[in-house]
Order: structure tokens, then sequence, then C-alpha cells
């Protein structure tokens, strides 16, 4: 199976968001990092006389989330200059830039009915056979793909990442189950291309998980910056 993945869009910049974004950074991806608009002004944009249309204002959440991820010990980035392979935005202005996106990782709050309302946006603009998964651990996949196109679900997936993603080795995967002979094709072939076999050596481990159906990799390598 032949699948380019160069860039990656990452939807909520909170502890996990934020840290994937920087994995991909680091592995040469491109990669679109978006949460939500304020609802509010802060006192200091008060201040400052901005409204919540103000682009500063738009992207706080996302600006201050990534911000304080470059500042975490162990760094999340192994160069800074990888920082610049990282757009930020929110989901009001910069959802429709999905669209040219190869892969849509969606990691908002562990809430059924706020990742429904995003894959409803999500597939507004993703473009059809694009991959879009869930960096979920509690939810079950079905549940989240209900309502979904059938293109949607043909292509949607659990990928749990563990947390430091650049630094754990570790690495979950929940085909979904209305396609599982599909959706493991897919997430195998992008584990042993993307992710380069040819400088990880990869074993398959059975756990057992609060949520049934995932599979668990260890990648046995360096970082995986290790070619770029």
């Amino acid at each position: 199976m032949n699948r380019s993945i160069r860039k990656v869009a990452v939807l909520g910049s909170g502890i996990m968001g934020s840290r994937i974004a920087c994995h991909f950074a680091n592995i040469g991806v491109e990669v679109l990092l978006l949460d939500i608009a304020p609802r509010e002004l802060s006192e200091d944009e008060k201040k400052k006389g901005l409204s919540l249309d103000h682009p500063a204002v738009k992207n706080r959440i996302v600006n201050s989330a990534f911000e304080a991820t470059l500042k975490a010990n162990p760094a999340s980035l192994f160069s800074k200059k990888f920082a610049s392979r990282v757009t930020l935005g929110n989901f009001t202005d910069d959802m429709p830039k999905i669209a040219t996106y190869d892969w849509t990782i969606e990691v908002v709050v562990e809430n059924l009915d706020i990742k429904k309302k995003v894959y409803e946006e999500v597939e507004k603009h993703r473009t059809p056979g694009t991959l879009i998964t869930s960096n979920t651990s509690g939810i079950p996949i079905h549940l989240m793909a209900e309502g979904r196109s059938e293109d949607f679900q043909k292509h949607f997936a659990g990928t749990h990442f563990f947390n430091p993603p650049a630094y754990l080795k570790l690495l979950g995967d929940n085909p979904n189950s209305k396609n599982r002979s599909r959706s493991n094709k897919i997430l195998n072939a992008l584990w042993r291309s993307f992710l380069r076999k040819d400088n990880c050596a990869m074993q398959r481990h059975t756990c057992f998980h609060r949520q049934s159906g995932w599979n668990f990799w260890f990648i046995e390598s360096n970082r995986l910056h290790a070619k770029i």
C-alpha cells in the first residue's frame, strides 16, 4: 500500500496535542496545530483594547499551549529550528486548511459529544481518502464514528501516543470495527513505512487495555529523526 504522509493536522493543543505535533515535526513532517478560539477576553487583552476577532486573541489558546510545550523538559523538539514546521491556528478560521493534509489527528478533551462536534467540522473539510484518527484511550471507536460518512469510517481509527511521544516507544492503534480489515492494512503499512522500518525493528505485542481491540507497537530505535 502506497500512502505518503507529508502533512499532519493535529486538532487540540493540550499536553498531548502539542507534543504529538512536535513529534511529527521532529521527523520532518509539516504540521498544522489547531485549537478552539477563546469565548472571553483575558484581562490583559481587555487592557490592550483587543476584540474576540483579533488574531492574537483567536490563537491565544494554541499559542500559549505550544509555547509551554517548547519550554517543557524533556524537550519535545530535538532542535529549536523544527518549530518552524508547526503552523498554529484555531478551529474557527483554520479548519478548512485540513483539506490539504494527509492525516488529521484529533486530540481534544475526552468527551464524546465534543469529539463528535469536532468530527462534524472535520468531515466538512477533509479530503476523502485521507486518514482521520483519535488519540483517545477510553472512548470506544465505534461510538465516535457513529453518524459519519462511509469514507470517514473507512479511514477512521484510534492512534494512541504515550507521553512524551518523542521519547516513549509505545504506540497503540485501534482499527475501526466496522472496517477492521481495511483499517488494519492502512495502519500496519503506515507504521512500517512512515516510521521507517529500515531504521526501526518493530515487535507487536498483545496487551490488556480497558478498551478492547488495541494493538501496541514498541518502536525499538533511537530517535526517529536520525535521517533528517
